[in-house]
């Protein structure tokens, strides 16, 4: 077989928690594995790809935030079991119990053998991380919104289009094709930003093959652009959902993005439908709930193509970026105090929520992405 012929199966999905207890019950099914329900289908790649958006960890402090994620490391077995070969750890959320917390995670992932990307050492070791497979050469490298500074010996690779294309160029120089992983977005938004659209052009036209997205935990556009497959979200996967009932919210609905990966890029792709439960856990859905989640996919993936201006996604997310980080500041300031009320004030008056305010005043008048 010519090396043209070569080719390998990728699944990659969302959001990983590790944790598959029913919410506010005594109750906890946390002993058994919370992918039990998908395994043949997820593990059935060469290559498992997941955004893990928790610490493996129980050491060192939390971090004063509203939300912090950290799960015993003994669960981290579960991510083998499912056959994960390769995980984001670049987020907002690996840094919830400190170095300690850092540390613990990247550990436990090197003892499993699994791979990761989005956190390197000071040194540039790890920044594109390659998966030979078949002989075929697949580079990972993984980007965080805020990231940036060096923490401890340690940094989170940012969103920096110079950054990524320098990292890019050279990632080429070992990798047959190239994924790359970014922690973006606004959450519990359906829609990219103009910004997200052209930054993922960029990164395509620059050599990326695939493009896979994080963060906002709900599934987002997946769009053929030249020779490269953008998946802007992800969504959660494994991952509390925030409804008490299956199927009251589209944030249970998720997906396998399955991709087949060849020297000369995607050659096919299929997103496998799939629903969080209430025990946080994914399942396989059946034929019409599978089609609700690909059409609604598909219409997000036809706006996304078609365009729309800055204002437009702006009316578009404004009412939910407010909203959740509006409660986000409130929880903050009532259990950490005055810096944390002086930073809501900053935020009140920055650049961003302003034009949000602005979303909202058109938004009055019907302005709306559709």
């Amino acid at each position: 077989m010519s090396e043209g012929d070569v080719s390998i199966l990728l699944n990659a999905i969302g959001d990983i928690s590790l944790r598959n207890q029913i919410e506010g019950s005594r109750a906890s099914s946390d002993r058994k594995n919370p992918f039990r329900y998908v395994l043949s289908v997820l593990s059935d790649a060469d290559i498992v790809f997941g955004n893990l958006e928790t610490v493996l960890s129980e050491r060192g402090n939390l971090a004063e935030k509203a939300i912090t994620l950290s799960t015993p490391p003994e669960h981290a077995q579960w991510l083998r079991k499912a056959g994960f070969t390769i995980l984001n750890v670049g987020n907002n959320h690996i840094l919830d119990r400190g170095l300690p917390g850092l540390e613990d995670t990247l550990k436990v992932l090197d003892d499993l053998g699994i791979s990761y990307v989005g956190v390197h050492r000071r040194d540039g070791s790890g920044v594109c991380r390659v998966l030979e497979c078949k002989g075929l050469r697949v580079g990972f490298l993984g980007y965080c919104e805020g990231g940036g500074d060096f923490y401890q010996g340690y940094e989170l690779p940012p969103i920096n289009e110079d950054r990524m294309l320098r990292d890019i160029d050279l990632a080429r120089q070992k990798a047959d094709v190239l994924v790359i992983s970014l922690h973006w977005g606004t959450e519990n938004t359906y829609y990219p930003s103009p910004y997200q659209i052209r930054m993922a052009h960029r990164l395509v036209d620059a050599g990326a093959t695939l493009i896979l997205g994080h963060h906002p935990h709900v599934l987002q556009a997946i769009e053929i652009y030249n020779r490269g497959l953008i998946a802007y979200s992800l969504g959660d996967f494994q991952f509390p959902c925030g409804s008490p009932r299956p199927g009251t919210c589209l944030s249970d609905w998720t997906g396998i993005l399955r991709v087949e990966l060849g020297a000369d890029g995607v050659k096919e792709w299929k997103l496998i439908p799939v629903q969080i439960g209430y025990d946080n856990c994914p399942r396989l859905v059946e034929a019409h709930v599978a089609s609700r989640i690909n059409s609604m996919v598909h219409q997000i993936t036809a706006r996304v193509t078609k365009g729309y201006s800055s204002l437009e996604w702006f009316v578009e997310i404004a009412p939910e970026y407010l909203r959740g980080n509006g409660n986000s500041y409130l929880l903050r300031v009532r259990r950490y105090g005055l810096r944390h009320l002086l930073q809501c004030c900053r935020w009140l008056v920055s650049p961003f929520v302003l034009r949000c305010y602005l979303g909202l005043l058109c938004r009055a008048f019907g302005l709306r992405i559709g």
